[in-house]
């Protein structure tokens, strides 16, 4: 299984969810083409709401 992570429309990650053994990600490298990684770059916003 895996799941496709776009940002306006262009795909900038997948992750690939095996059957066996351990879940990974692919990444586009800079000359083209993917790499694959063991852990998530994509940064997910996080803004504080209340503060006290």
């Amino acid at each position: 299984m895996f799941y496709e992570y776009r940002v306006n429309g262009q795909l900038v990650e997948i992750k690939v969810v095996p059957e066996v053994g351990p879940e990974y990600y692919l990444v586009p490298a800079d000359g083209g083409g993917w790499i694959r990684e063991s852990e998530t770059d994509m940064l997910v916003p996080s803004w504080v709401i209340f503060r006290w």
